[in-house]
């Protein structure tokens, strides 16, 4: 039993040290081949990943990604006109033998219309999304810290977002004119989350708030109206441009709308389930 067990220490030490060193490194990349539309999940488990365009002039290729990993990667096209396309870490282990995180460099082609699935366990995102052609953003992060800059979308075609954040921070910038749609509640864990809105933005969100704190940067014309519920023990700062509307006898729902929301176009309308995170809208200054 003893020579059994001695063995089996021996087998699990080399597999662990067979991991050590350099990650692998590896280009995965595919060809436009007449491409209308296109799905892409994109899941690193751990390493930081930078997201964003391909260069205009590389009018040939639908993604080019440059990857570090330990274990494997798989790497999946299938389609003809909607092209679906995977590229994922495996699940991998003894993660406490190596040195640093493997870098993923993922870019995608700005022409075609795009749906992206983004999922990250742990580590950082730097999404640089302005340039993309995309109708589709679902996310889901762990305790990944991220940034990422959606692109401009029209009233006719609005960015369909679905939005699930852990315990990593997460900062959010939205362009001018944004229109965006959610067809889920926005989920925030314990990480800091911050979103930063243009001007004439037009979305309207339910947000469930846990033990993390949101922080609203917001242009001063913007017409903003907020359903605030509180289901925990967090703290609300608005700026003195909001008019309480309506509230519930025990104060538990409240309704608060910036003076200018009524007749507005564009508007930004929210419904906040308060856990125990602070919530605080800051208006910014605009030069109209």
């Amino acid at each position: 039993m003893k020579i059994a067990q001695w063995s089996w220490w021996v087998a699990v030490l080399a597999l662990g040290l067979s991991a050590c060193g350099s990650p692998n490194t590896g280009m995965f990349e595919a060809a436009l081949n007449g491409a209308q539309s296109a799905t892409v999940h994109v899941e690193p488990r751990h390493a930081p990943l930078q997201l964003a365009a391909l260069p205009t002039r590389d009018k040939s290729r639908l993604i080019l990604a440059n990857v570090e990993y330990w274990g494997s990667v798989v790497f999946q096209d299938g389609g003809d006109g909607h092209r679906r396309l995977m590229l994922a870490e495996a699940e991998s282990s003894f993660a406490f033998f190596r040195d640093g995180a493997p870098e993923w460099e993922v870019l995608l082609s700005p022409v075609v219309p795009m749906d992206i699935q983004l999922t990250l366990h742990t580590g950082t995102v730097f999404a640089d999304l302005r340039q993309l052609n995309l109708r589709r953003l679902d996310v889901e992060f762990g305790d990944a810290k991220a940034v990422l800059y959606l692109p401009p979308t029209d009233e006719q075609h609005p960015l369909i977002t679905e939005l699930e954040f852990g315990r990593g921070d997460v900062e959010l910038i939205l362009p001018n004119q944004a229109h965006l749609n959610f067809d889920e509640a926005v989920q925030l864990g314990s990480g800091a989350v911050t979103i930063t809105l243009g001007e004439e933005v037009a979305l309207g969100a339910e947000v469930i708030m846990h033990s993390g704190p949101l922080t609203l940067h917001v242009p001063s014309t913007t017409a903003m109206r907020i359903m605030i519920i509180r289901a925990g023990s967090g703290d609300v700062d608005l700026p003195a441009s909001f008019m309480p509307v309506q509230a519930t006898e025990d104060q538990a729902e409240q309704l608060w709308q910036t003076r200018n929301f009524p007749g507005a176009g564009a508007r930004v309308e929210l419904s906040i389930e308060l856990g125990s995170g602070d919530l605080e809208v800051k208006m910014l200054s605009t030069n109209s």
